[in-house]
């Protein structure tokens, strides 16, 4: 079909493409009301290395060090240990399995940083377990690495940048993408329905209205 013929059919069926990008507003609307929101509690935390010495190659080890930790403890903040005491912590009616599909951490390459995120259908204890994840990972690992002399700290300490932080926005659904799929769907559809009546002559192209 040549772009000027697409133009008179969509010119000519203009009422039903219009139509049916209302429904498909419509039907991102009711779509993102049903949904239940989705929030995500983010916090990141700092793998902090026990340095005895000011001396660079002292620095330099201990950095090492907890730069070789950072992908096992990622793992252990969703460990059952963890969870089951952010669990009984806040009293959560669920399991540590399906606790630990919501949770998901990662490391960022040459740094001793991890993020962790929360997904939960309230912001506020999403944040909750955040902060509890990241209190009860820096418990563990103290008592991981406690060296035999009590007198001495763990080689590295697992220490929040700040507490966890979340988004009055959920981050599922999202209106601003459900609206603009819906119009974009309805858009298309209507432009098929406008070609379909041009092709099988529901809308003559060069039908002239009687005087």
């Amino acid at each position: 079909m040549e772009p000027s013929e697409l133009a008179r059919a969509l010119a000519r069926s203009w009422f039903v493409v219009l139509g049916c990008l209302a429904v498909g507003i419509i039907g991102a609307f009711v779509a993102t009301s049903i949904v239940t929101p989705q929030y995500t509690a983010k916090i990141s935390l700092y793998l902090a290395p026990r340095v005895t010495s000011p001396d660079p190659s002292a620095v330099y080890d201990g950095t090492q060090l907890a730069l070789q930790r950072t992908s096992s403890y990622a793992q252990l903040v969703t460990s059952d240990q963890v969870l089951r005491d952010v669990i009984v912590q806040l009293g959560l009616d669920t399991t540590p399995d399906d606790l630990s599909r919501t949770i998901s951490t990662s490391t960022q390459s040459g740094t001793l940083i991890i993020d962790v995120e929360v997904d939960g259908t309230s912001a506020e204890r999403s944040a909750r377990i955040a902060d509890l994840l990241a209190n009860d990972l820096s418990t563990t690992v103290a008592r991981l690495e406690q060296p035999a002399d009590p007198a001495l700290r763990p080689p590295v300490t697992v220490l929040p940048i700040s507490p966890a932080s979340t988004s009055a926005v959920p981050t599922y659904p999202s209106p601003r993408v459900n609206y603009a799929l819906g119009a974009l769907v309805g858009l298309l559809v209507g432009g098929a329905a406008a070609v379909w009546r041009f092709r099988r002559g529901v809308v003559p192209v060069d039908a002239t209205p009687e005087r």
